[in-house]
């Protein structure tokens, strides 16, 4: 999905079409997205159940997720209310 090339003028670039690329799909390319799953504090209060705070955060970062998941490549790339993105080509 990711193409990386190392070097002077390299950078990364997809290896899939832009509209079929999930914005996740990107991010879990190259570093997966991480839920909550235990109370970072670990408490033994909390060892079977989040704490109060970390169950808000792992909701939010669900709700990201989902957003993430929603979101192609292309529709960032050709949002025409935000400045140009660093990009060579353009989706259809």
């Amino acid at each position: 999905m990711i193409v990386v090339q190392w070097s002077v003028g390299g950078g990364f670039s997809l290896s899939v079409d832009a509209n079929d690329a999930s914005v996740l799909d990107v991010v879990n390319a190259v570093d997966p997205f991480k839920r909550i799953l235990t109370c970072l504090l670990k408490r033994f209060a909390y060892m079977k159940k989040l704490c109060p705070l970390h169950f808000k955060l792992a909701e939010e970062m669900e709700s990201v997720e989902k957003v993430l998941a929603k979101t192609f490549v292309c529709d960032l790339m050709n949002d025409p209310s935000r400045p140009d993105p660093l990009i060579d080509s353009i989706c259809w």
